[in-house]
């Protein structure tokens, strides 16, 4: 293992090499570097950080804990409770209705029945207040309690299975363009990122489109507008639109580097039962989980199935090296490490088996 002191001369080395030159300046222009660059405030907090605790990661990475933060306990029923103090900043059911009514009608193009139900609660994936609303007439929608805006809408009320599919995929996706753009987005704001007909069921006539916020040449997948839709009604069944925060954070941490950090953790946690066959690593947008803190860190309690006790982490979405290891296994088992492209941190991850 090196010391602090190889370690952080090891990162000056490897500015130095590009300082100064043409490979500097298309580093700091890459599009998924902030306007400021952060090195030295990087290396700043390393060495207070080494210095007050004399602690080195593992291998040649040197981690700091200063995105990933330790995730709450609560219930699941409190975590998407809105409290007292929330409530004073939020709009009145009243309001909610009303925005409601009116973005379905000059939005959407679409007209809600009679209210059956309304609630204030938490979204259980962003932890943002929303208003959820069901009309009578197979409609719901789910609004942002702070801004009123639609952050989520069913129409039931057409039956696609009952519409004979006569496009093309080509024409579907033009108008699938087309009813972005009548929802007020611009196509300068979003790209079609995914374009796909929903198999929900072989007579299904359903396509699925997702516009994301590209930077460089990744998609985020969580600022994105998706809709599902009849193109021959040119009708939207389904709207959602995903706008969590991202921190548009720095490329410092290597592929290769990352993939150490990843396997280092992965014999932790499996204390070497699994043998590893393959790796790889994409950078990607990811959103911040307790699949590592979680393991490392057990909740002990008998789930219920109306409530039981949870991680609630923070939901910000940054760019990290997905590395997936595949192991050889009866259970044929695929891991994903969340490697924090910055830091080196491992801000989450996932699990097929």
């Amino acid at each position: 293992m090196k010391s602090n002191e190889q370690y952080i001369n090891e990162i000056f080395q490897k500015y130095n090499k590009i300082k100064n030159t043409k490979e500097e300046k298309n580093y700091k222009k890459n599009i998924i570097i902030s306007p400021i660059n952060t090195f030295f405030r990087i290396v700043t907090i390393m060495l207070s950080w080494v210095a007050l605790t004399g602690c080195v990661a593992y291998c040649a990475n040197f981690v700091i804990d200063k995105v990933f933060i330790k995730p709450k306990v609560m219930t699941y029923q409190d975590s998407i409770k809105v409290n007292d103090e929330e409530k004073k900043s939020l709009i009145s059911k009243e309001k909610a209705e009303e925005c409601a009514s009116l973005e379905m009608k000059n939005k959407f193009n679409k007209t809600p029945g009679n209210i059956k139900q309304i609630e204030l609660r938490k979204d259980s994936i962003s932890y943002e207040p929303r208003w959820i609303i069901f009309y009578d007439n197979n409609m719901s929608v789910q609004l942002n309690a702070i801004t009123g805006k639609i952050k989520s809408l069913t129409d039931f009320t057409i039956d696609d299975t009952k519409i004979i599919s006569k496009l093309s995929k080509e024409e579907a996706k033009k108008i699938a363009i087309e009813l972005y753009n009548s929802i007020g987005y611009n196509e300068n704001d979003y790209e079609l990122a995914n374009f796909d007909k929903n198999g929900i069921s072989e007579n299904a006539n359903l396509y699925t489109a997702d516009f994301s916020k590209k930077y460089g040449d990744i998609f985020n997948d969580y600022q994105t507008v998706r809709i599902t839709f009849i193109p021959e009604e040119k009708q939207i069944v389904t709207f959602n639109l995903f706008d969590f925060q991202f921190d548009n954070n720095e490329l410092i941490i290597t592929k290769e580097e990352a993939i150490e950090i990843a396997k280092n953790k992965n014999k932790k946690l499996d204390d070497n039962k699994f043998k590893i066959i393959s790796e790889e690593a994409k950078l990607k947008i990811v959103k911040m989980n307790d699949y590592v803190y979680g393991q490392e860190n057990p909740i002990n309690n008998i789930e219920d199935e109306n409530d039981y006790e949870t991680y609630v982490v923070e939901p910000r979405t940054r760019f990290a090296w997905v590395v997936e290891l595949n192991y050889n296994s009866e259970f044929a088992k695929k891991v994903s490490y969340f490697v924090d492209a910055t830091t080196g941190e491992i801000i989450g991850g996932d699990e097929v088996m």
